[in-house]
């Protein structure tokens, strides 16, 4: 095999699965040093470039997202780590059936690179692609799509009666709950849960109080300031109301004093 690989001036070389070429016992923690060293690396030395050995996590190392299986000598003896694994749904969420070709591969260790950096990938075609985030304005654009489509879901659920939090332990946590529903645009619970935080900082969303002084617990809910895609404001806020455009221009806002005052200021652009 070495001979061969020479010979194709390979400087990659992949063993799959790490199962097939090792015949000790896994779980010998000199074992597996021994034959890291003077197995994979030695071949990698030998072509002037790396050796890739691919495993199968234990039940173990799945479980606890670590990746491992054996002993763990296998991980120190290596000088990189990476594990590729469907995402996880969060604690009492289902699986999105929509995820099902999705892939995370995690950077578990590296000897020259920080750990816990991940690629997110989708099976298409027979093979994987690098989803990654887009940029620059594509990247502003998905941002405010999100966005938008946080605030049409958080005037959705208070219509609803279905008022949605904003900490991250409660039942109804707003991005945990939009994940679920069918108008939801596509976006998963960590595109909602980052378009929350723009949200919140920018003001577009707030936090109210309701239900029994006592229990002290608060709801999201349109901010007064916010002139998100003609989005209605909440009337506990009400001092901001997105009115019908006219005929040659667009929405003009209609500012109020308070949620009950009078008006204080009329802008029509047209």
């Amino acid at each position: 095999m070495l001979t061969e690989a020479k010979a194709h001036g390979a400087q990659l070389a992949v063993f799959d699965t790490l199962s097939d070429v090792f015949a000790g016992n896994e779980l010998d923690r000199q074992q597996a040093r021994q034959f890291v060293q003077s197995g994979l690396s030695y071949f990698a030395r030998q072509i002037n470039g790396a050796s890739l050995a691919c495993g199968h996590p234990s039940l173990a190392g799945v479980s606890s997202g670590s990746g491992n299986s054996g002993s763990t000598g296998w991980p120190g003896a290596f000088r990189s780590h990476v594990y590729l694994e469907v995402p996880k749904p969060e604690k009492d969420e289902e699986p999105d059936p929509a995820a099902v070709d999705a892939r995370v591969l995690t950077r578990k260790k590296s000897n020259w690179a920080k750990p816990g950096e991940k690629i997110e990938m989708r099976w298409k075609d027979g093979v994987f692609e690098h989803t990654p985030a887009p940029g620059g304005i594509l990247g502003s654009i998905e941002r405010r799509t999100a966005d938008r489509v946080f605030v049409d879901l958080v005037d959705k659920a208070n219509n609803e009666k279905r008022f949605v939090s904003a900490s991250p332990t409660a039942g109804n946590f707003a991005p945990k709950a939009f994940a679920k529903r069918p108008d939801r645009e596509g976006y998963d619970k960590a595109d909602l849960s980052r378009a929350m935080e723009r949200l919140f900082v920018s003001g577009a969303i707030i936090n109210v109080p309701y239900g029994p002084p006592s229990d002290k617990t608060f709801r999201i809910v349109l901010g007064p300031s916010t002139a998100l895609h003609g989005s209605p404001r909440h009337p506990l806020v009400g001092d901001f109301v997105q009115c019908r455009p006219s005929l040659h221009g667009p929405p003009y806002p209609l500012r109020f004093a308070g949620a009950h005052g009078a008006p204080r200021a009329h802008e029509d652009p047209a």
